[in-house]
Parts: structure tokens; C-alpha cells; sequence
């Protein structure tokens, strides 16, 4: 079996983001441009997405899920707007400027407060 320790050189970032707009985490063309903002910030090559969908069937009640896939791996948004909260994660099998990403993300979405921020080197 082939050690892959010294092969992989990535991050994952994990977050949850609390106090956001609600507005514009219940919008599905601003979450979808964001993503794309953040893959051209931290200097990722998108292939393909961002696929965005509502899910839930009650207007005040349903949230958004997105997703875009880059050749280094995805990155993911889950949104509940009525509680103006998000949970991310970023995925990269190269390492990437995580304050850039999270600078991103807080001023797209007026995040207040970032909680259980993880950065995991895989």
C-alpha cells in the first residue's frame, strides 16, 4: 500500500455562521454569485456549478443548498433563513488563504459571528 501522507496538502474549512441577513442567505442568485466570488478570491478553478436548490415547501420555512465543484475539490453552503444561520465547509486538496475565505463569506452574508471554525489539514 503507497503512503500518502507526504501526497496531501489540503485544508477543509467547516464552519456555522450566525446573525447573517437573512435576505441574502434566502436568495438563491446571490448565494450561487458568491460561491463564485470565493473560488476566484482563493484562487480555485471551478468546474462545474454552482448547482443551487431550495429545499422545503413553506415560503418563511425552507432553506437553500448549494454546492460548486472545482477541480480541487467543492465547497458547500446550508442555509435557515428564519434563524439568519448557515453552515460551510470548504474542501481543497491545496492549501488556501482561509482569512481571505471567511472575509468572503462574513461580507456576503453580513455574518455576525462564526461559530465551531475548524481548519483541518488533510
Amino acid at each position: 500500500m503507497q503512503d500518502t501522507s507526504k501526497l496531501l496538502t489540503g485544508l477543509h474549512l467547516i464552519f456555522q455562521a450566525t446573525g447573517c441577513n437573512r435576505q441574502k442567505i434566502n436568495d438563491e442568485k446571490h448565494i450561487s454569485q458568491t460561491l463564485l466570488s470565493l473560488l476566484t478570491e482563493i484562487k480555485m478553478t471551478r468546474v462545474g456549478g454552482p448547482y443551487t436548490v431550495r429545499i422545503g415547501d413553506q415560503p418563511d420555512k425552507s432553506g437553500i443548498t448549494s454546492v460548486v465543484l472545482m477541480s480541487e475539490s467543492h465547497a458547500s453552503i446550508h442555509t435557515w433563513p428564519e434563524f439568519g444561520y448557515f453552515e460551510m465547509d470548504i474542501y481543497s486538496c491545496k492549501t488556501f488563504d482561509v482569512d481571505k475565505a471567511l472575509e468572503v463569506i462574513k461580507k456576503a452574508f453580513d455574518v455576525k459571528q462564526f461559530e465551531n471554525l475548524q481548519v483541518i489539514k488533510r
